[in-house]
């Protein structure tokens, strides 16, 4: 089924980007996105640290960005979103994946998004560097790179002539399967804290997106609170903040080894 509503649509202008970026892959390719759409008002809402409850109407055209933690959209990502609202609202969902496989993890953010009220009218997954990556074992390094940023530029363009078009399909299919993949429990760790390195600029403690890391004191990490998403250890200014563990060890290896093949993005219009 398809809506030819034309006039409705060219007329949309407001376009909300909506994204979990702990390390802000996610969040720059959303912004691509919305800069080829070329709305003239772009509103940005991080879900990172807080959880958001607006609502949407008809003629909002909404964003939504996630990264893929082992083929699922990360739990707190959901509980992130559980307040948005949308009334058969345009939507465009995109997670962002270290260059293994996203798995089921577009598809698990479509049903969501269906299931708070949006038409999912276009889907993509886009390759940003890997939580574990470091420079010992790369993976993915440095992306989304200035290639990727191009294709999400040109994707946000066809997604305005989709709509400018009123030829839209209602919530599209994408790749991935029902049973979603396995949510695995993950082992308690955390990256440890140089104590010697660390020069208590707190910076670790305003960006963690489960406020693991002790408010008063970033040497003290709540292990259980953890997602691994790296933001500390990726922006700390004085490398204090690693990964010791040998799983994140073995595994970045693993990683590096089988996922050295440059990915290019997967589109769902």
């Amino acid at each position: 089924m398809c809506i030819s509503t034309f006039v409705e649509f060219y007329i949309m202008n407001t376009i909300n980007q909506i994204f979990f970026s702990p390390t802000e892959t996610t969040k720059k390719i959303v912004n691509k996105i919305g800069n080829g759409i070329g709305f003239s008002q772009q509103f940005e809402t991080d879900i990172t640290l807080y959880k958001n409850n607006y609502n949407f109407k008809e003629s909002d055209l909404v964003i939504i960005g996630a990264p893929v933690y082992a083929g699922r959209i990360p739990e707190v990502v959901i509980e992130r979103i559980s307040d948005l609202k949308g009334s058969n609202s345009l939507a465009v969902v995109v997670v962002v994946y270290g260059n293994r496989e996203f798995d089921d993890a577009l598809l698990e953010l479509r049903d969501l998004a269906t299931d708070k009220g949006f038409n999912v009218i276009s889907a993509a997954a886009f390759i940003g560097e890997h939580s574990f990556s470091d420079s010992i074992y790369p993976i993915a390094a440095d992306r989304p790179n200035e290639k990727d940023l191009e294709l999400a530029f040109e994707y946000g363009e066809k997604i305005k002539s989709l709509i400018n078009s009123g030829d839209i399909k209602n919530n599209i299919s994408v790749d991935g399967n029902r049973p979603y993949k396995e949510r695995k429990q993950a082992a308690a760790f955390s990256p440890i804290t140089y104590k010697d390195r660390c020069s208590l600029c707190m910076k670790c403690v305003d960006l963690c997106p489960t406020n693991a890391i002790d408010k008063n004191n970033p040497l003290i990490t709540e292990a259980q609170l953890c997602i691994k998403c790296a933001a500390c250890v990726k922006t700390c200014p004085s490398n204090a903040r690693v990964f010791e563990n040998e799983y994140i060890k073995s595994v970045a290896k693993r990683l590096n080894s089988l996922c050295n093949i440059p990915k290019n993005p997967s589109i769902f219009i």
